[in-house]
């Protein structure tokens, strides 16, 4: 059985046990469920992903191929990692072992993270494991691959909170975790613009179920033509169309992560969401990027590109889209086991035919290779 399947099933059955419970007892259940799903990301192995080897000599300055090093980085490289990696190599004393920043990244990603899933989020351990087996454990994946793009996506969130909690000089912080993030990778701009026209436009339940709907409609009658002509699209964008190595897993399982049983899955979860939420609920920005990442996704799922795009507005939506009637109501709770249930088959004949080309399997610890 693959380590993660193990851990996700783990925190399904501290789901399980989260009705009705207190609120003490839930953040107990989901503490566990927490600790398991950092204790994998924290103390991985520099082989498990398809990017981390690049990332590990990067940082450690062991050798000039792929990324090249932080004194010495690949024209690839954003200046943004750059600077980066020089301030963690100051913070750590140059040390040339992998570890103490791997260990910081995962602090730094996940902080904002888990910050605003325990403020927001109606079922911190469903979120969780969500976030572990949604889109076909692509959003897993990409957090082990995609540093650059991650540690964009963080500032922004760190802005958000800033925002949000309107903390002294937010009007200055903001702007500065924002213009930050768009130097470590180019699709940032692209999220900043989406995530802002997001906070201001109306959510109504009518709005959601016809934005999924036509998703899936362009999905299936006009797919071909449009994945063209965003394939057109992104070769005139700077960099963009070499990005096409990420998620390599997606490319793999192109044709599961495109079935139907796939897409109607994500689409039934975002029509009982809708469905379920009151009336402020619907209006909620956690909401919005939810149904906009289930669209987006439902789209142009084998595009690369637009699964690393998504990846921001899933991660939004899980922190705090889940109804609050989950807590009480008897049928939307059973619902989402059944729907958790059907993303853990998947995800579990997904571990069971992973590609031998994708390294986030075998799964190996830091001290074990």
């Amino acid at each position: 059985m693959s380590i993660y399947f193990f851990i996700e099933f783990v925190i399904f059955i501290c789901f399980l046990f989260s009705f009705k419970k207190s609120q003490s007892q839930e953040k107990r259940l989901f503490y566990i469920a927490a600790f398991l799903f950092l204790f994998i990301e924290i103390f991985r192995s520099s082989v498990v992903g398809n990017d981390s080897p690049l990332y590990a000599n990067f940082f450690s300055m062991k050798n000039l191929v792929g990324y090249g090093t932080v004194d010495k980085p690949d024209s690839t490289m954003e200046i943004g990692i750059v600077y980066y990696g020089h301030v963690l190599r100051y913070l750590f004393l140059n040390t040339n072992w992998y570890v103490p920043y791997f260990i910081f990244n995962a602090v730094f990603i996940f902080t904002p993270i888990f910050y605003l899933l325990n403020k927001h989020s109606s079922n911190k351990s469903l979120s969780l494991l969500w976030f572990m087996i949604i889109i076909h454990s692509g959003l897993l994946v990409g957090y082990f691959a995609m540093l650059r793009q991650l540690l964009g996506m963080s500032f922004l969130m760190y802005g958000y909170i800033l925002f949000e909690n309107r903390v002294k000089f937010w009007q200055l912080w903001l702007p500065i975790c924002w213009g930050v993030a768009m130097i470590f990778h180019n699709s940032i701009v692209i999220m900043e613009v989406i995530l802002f026209g997001l906070y201001f436009a109306s959510g109504t339940k009518y709005i959601y179920y016809s934005a999924i709907t036509v998703a899936l409609i362009i999905r299936f009658l006009v797919f071909n033509y449009a994945n063209s002509l965003f394939n057109i699209l992104m070769i005139y964008t700077e960099r963009f169309d070499s990005e096409s190595r990420i998620l390599r897993y997606q490319d793999n399982f192109g044709e599961t992560s495109s079935s139907l049983p796939n897409l109607f899955l994500l689409a039934l979860t975002g029509y009982v969401f809708v469905y379920f939420s009151k009336k402020n609920e619907l209006h909620s920005f956690f909401l919005k990027c939810f149904i906009f990442a289930i669209c987006i996704f439902i789209m142009m799922d084998s595009i690369h590109m637009v699964n690393r795009l998504s990846s921001l507005f899933f991660v939004f939506g899980l922190c705090g889209a889940i109804p609050v009637a989950i807590k009480k109501n008897k049928s939307i709770f059973y619902i989402t086991i059944f729907i958790s249930l059907l993303f853990l088959i998947q995800v579990f004949i997904g571990y069971n035919n992973w590609p031998k080309t994708d390294s986030t399997l075998p799964y190996y610890f830091m001290w074990e290779k």
